[in-house]
């Protein structure tokens, strides 16, 4: 996972994750990653068009979208 983060950081290419909430929800989101920790990164929602935090031990998988930027 860490070369498509390294990727959408520095093309400011969207990847796609699966999400595991801390409230045990599933949810899937396209982002653009800005910034990235040890323990988390911080991305742009494609979807809620907002800046988000993401722990990563919390991403299920993560990929480049088929098509398109949304969802």
């Amino acid at each position: 996972m860490n070369f498509l983060f390294k990727e959408s950081m520095e093309l400011q290419k969207p990847i796609k994750v699966i999400y595991l909430s801390d409230n045990g929800e599933i949810t899937q989101r396209n982002i653009i990653i800005l910034k990235k920790t040890p323990k988390s990164i911080i991305a742009r929602c494609l979807l809620r068009g907002k800046l988000r935090a993401f722990r990563i031990d919390q991403i299920l998988s993560a990929g480049f979208p088929s098509s398109g930027y949304y969802s």
